[in-house]
């Protein structure tokens, strides 16, 4: 079956990139604090920090704080916004469970913050407090959305006429670190800033960010959540201040001894794994089995990317308005759109459902799928994004984290040992 080289596009920017925006690692420049009581309420607190009902979030309060640029160089005196937001505990106050939860990197913290999964004894003594890390949404965002959106729809759009697919040519390689050096270039430009400092948008800032917040606030203590990308932060915090958590969940770890590369390969790995299994059981369920045509899902699967990589398929889809475009199915898309339907039950399900469509010559449920996932207006092609990510910050923060294709590979993965 083909594999997925979605990351490896990734890979091809991110091996480029890291090499000029890696940091020096450093030991945080801390003082020993004397213990403090958990304040017995915040609001007063969140009252003296200037603290404001949040805009996407009323029931909760929004407040900034000014952190370093850089939390490990004291001579350096630049600062940054950093807004953290918090639902305060309706009964006796028990401290702080910090929502390590955006996705990415890249995701918002605060857009997205949800409680109603909390249990009542949780919200009852516990302030829930979300934030958006430095570059991303409240908190000093960096964007080159005009630089990502023509990167992006290049590559849906692109097909390999050499070789395998993916960049496995000499030429395509060289055009490769060309593309990536321009994307570079033009994504800097755009958002104007002094690419030395994007290396100060990494996890091990992110961390101290949370502890500054953490002394703000005053509390000795505090429970820490982390889920996917929060896994980085979460860890990367209880390494630096193991004294400062009472407890630390983790949901989905990272593996943070991973050099940049191998945690990509590992996860492209991991969708195959995933997209086998549902093809699989597709073939195990007769009603599935049946939309299938009788054919085994996992050699419609590979039919259908085999004719992509030959060329695209011609589409037309309906619109709202009753019209109706025309455009070009592409193998990038297919396994973009595959990839992505991984998520969920419902993902896969859905995703079952349109694969056999296409078995019938009906290209409109895999299409819709596509410009969901993609972000991509039907009418037009523009690239429309996801308001609470960034796509900026993605790379940006992996190009910190992490180590691509480097021999000399002493420090590891995500600043963490």
């Amino acid at each position: 079956m083909k594999k997925f080289f979605a990351f490896l596009a990734v890979l091809g920017i991110l091996s480029l990139a890291c090499q000029t925006l890696m940091p020096t690692p450093a030991v945080p420049v801390t003082e020993t604090l004397p213990p403090v009581e958990v304040n017995t309420s915040i609001e007063t607190k969140l009252e003296e920090l200037g603290g404001t009902p949040c805009a996407e979030q009323p029931d909760m309060t929004c407040v900034t704080i000014q952190v370093p640029l850089n939390h490990f160089d004291t001579a350096n005196t630049e600062t940054i916004d950093v807004v953290f937001a918090v639902l305060p505990a309706f009964g006796e106050r028990y401290g702080m469970y910090v929502q390590a939860s955006p996705g990415g990197p890249g995701g918002e913290g605060i857009s997205s913050a949800y409680t109603d999964y909390f249990s009542d004894s949780i919200l009852e003594h516990y302030d829930i407090v979300y934030y958006d890390q430095r570059g991303i949404g409240l908190s000093n965002p960096l964007e080159c959305p005009v630089t990502h959106e023509a990167d992006f729809l290049s590559y849906l759009t692109g097909t390999d006429d050499a070789g395998e697919e993916g960049a496995d040519t000499s030429e395509e390689q060289t055009a490769l670190v060309e593309d990536t050096r321009k994307y570079i270039a033009d994504c800097v430009a755009e958002i104007g800033i002094d690419p030395a400092k994007l290396a100060f948008f990494g996890t091990t800032q992110v961390a101290e960010d949370i502890e500054s917040f953490r002394a703000t606030i005053g509390d000795e203590k505090f429970w820490m959540y982390g889920v996917s990308y929060g896994t980085a932060v979460a860890q990367t915090y209880a390494y630096a201040h193991p004294d400062r958590l009472a407890g630390l969940v983790l949901d989905g770890t990272i593996n943070m001894t991973l050099k940049g590369e191998e945690g990509l390969h590992g996860q492209e790995v991991a969708f195959e794994k995933v997209l086998l299994a549902v093809l699989n059981a597709c073939n195990d369920d007769i009603a599935c089995a049946a939309d299938m045509g009788g054919k085994d899902a996992v050699a419609v699967y590979d039919d259908l990317a085999t004719k992509l990589a030959d060329k695209p398929i011609d589409y037309e889809y309906p619109l709202a308005s009753g019209e109706t475009v025309k455009g070009k199915f592409t193998f990038n898309q297919l396994e973009y759109t595959a990839s992505s339907q991984m998520y969920s039950l419902v993902g896969r399900m859905t995703f079952l459902k349109a694969l056999a469509a296409t078995q019938q010559g009906d290209f409109i449920p895999m299409m819709r799928l596509m410009y969901n996932n993609t972000n991509i207006d039907p009418a037009t092609f523009d690239y429309l994004g996801d308001p609470t990510f960034s796509d900026t910050m993605l790379l940006g923060v992996y190009c910190t984290d992490d180590q691509f294709l480097q021999r000399d590979s002493g420090r590891a993965h995500r600043a963490v040992h």
